[in-house]
């Protein structure tokens, strides 16, 4: 940065959090509370948002990136707010496996021995199926909220077409039907990429 250039709202109060104490560090993450409810309402799928408000996990992502503002290591505000990006995702994620792990069947659950561990995977078959699984949440990723719900609770949480059609309030026939259309989409998605 040169001399000429100014610094912005963010950059100075990152520089003061640094070298500051608590209120700064407050001022700095109060700054970016707006942008992570937006970023929180545009993540959540609507099928959540009657259990998981926006703002409340903005409030707690903000929280967490207070107690690890220590382990930051960046030096610019696009690397703060890729840090604290990047908080709040694995927190989404983590809030969202909460709430569905409520709804988990324990009684479909499979214990698994050393001997089909043994049995399972070499190297190269390992790194095989992270390069598919990478393409298949890309392609995932691309579907609409509707079908992505599905196929997200379906393999995801591994609930049934009934379960699915109670939690997002569809009838089973709707269910199975988004998730065909989803299925057709991820075929030919996975086929021609």
């Amino acid at each position: 940065m040169t001399e000429k250039q100014e610094k912005t709202d963010g950059e100075i109060a990152l520089e003061r959090a640094r070298n500051g104490g608590h209120d700064a560090l407050g001022e700095l993450l109060e700054m970016y509370r707006p942008w992570l409810e937006r970023l929180a309402g545009q993540a959540i799928d609507s099928w959540l948002r009657p259990r998981l408000a926006a703002s409340d996990v903005a409030q707690e992502s903000l929280i967490q990136a207070a107690n690890a503002f220590t382990e930051f290591r960046g030096a610019t505000e696009a690397e703060f707010r890729a840090w604290l990006r990047a908080l709040f995702a694995n927190h989404l994620i983590d809030r969202q496996r909460e709430l569905l792990a409520k709804k988990r069947n324990v009684g479909r659950e499979v214990l698994v021995s050393e001997g089909d561990i043994a049995d399972m995977a070499t190297p190269s078959s390992v790194v095989a199926a992270r390069e598919e699984a990478g393409r298949l949440i890309e392609a995932i990723a691309q579907l609409d909220e509707e079908l992505r719900a599905v196929v997200q609770l379906h393999y995801l949480h591994e609930l049934s077409f009934e379960e699915i059609g109670d939690e997002l309030g569809l009838s089973r026939f709707a269910v199975s039907r988004r998730w065909a259309r989803a299925i057709s989409i991820l075929a030919k998605s996975l086929t021609e990429g």
